[in-house]
């Protein structure tokens, strides 16, 4: 939608004119329900649809945000559903998302006498630890979100 998106953490650099954090809107995500009921009593000018289309959200969006030049977000998962418009912007967009969705290699090393499945446990269930890399080593294993698919809903919460 031509727009930049950063992490909120941004907002809480001194650097960030006040003016600015001063004119944030919090938008609120709905199940589609809830968003269709809020929407019907004449609400819904901060909310949005969960599993909505990007081209769906700034369409909401761009006319009830009252031009508010930066809109905060609880969080995405499950939010966008697609891309919208033709199916080669899908591809596109797939293209370019996929190496900046992935997460980077990150391994823990434990102590030997227990291993990293008894260090882990306090964190990570036994399906989630796996068998250790070698001994004393332990890497998180991440699945990169599912691709969109030109005409069809995919959430990004689907994948645990």
């Amino acid at each position: 939608a031509e727009v930049d998106y950063r992490d909120g953490a941004f907002l809480s650099s001194p650097r960030l004119s006040p003016e600015l954090t001063a004119a944030a809107v919090d938008v609120q995500l709905l199940e589609r329900s809830a968003y269709d009921a809020a929407a019907a009593a004449g609400g819904g000018a901060t909310l949005l649809p969960l599993g909505a289309t990007a081209v769906e959200a700034a369409k909401l969006l761009g006319g009830r945000s009252g031009g508010a030049a930066l809109l905060r977000l609880p969080h995405a998962r499950g939010l966008l559903c697609g891309v919208g418009g033709r199916p080669a912007a899908t591809r596109e967009f797939n293209h370019f998302a996929q190496p900046l969705l992935r997460a980077p290699a990150w391994c823990a090393r434990c102590a030997k006498r227990e291993g990293c499945p008894s260090n882990l446990a306090k964190w990570l269930t036994p399906e989630q630890t796996g068998s250790p890399r070698g001994h004393g080593e332990w890497c998180l294993r991440t699945p990169p979100p599912p691709r969109f698919r030109p005409g069809q809903c995919v959430l990004n919460d689907a994948v645990t």
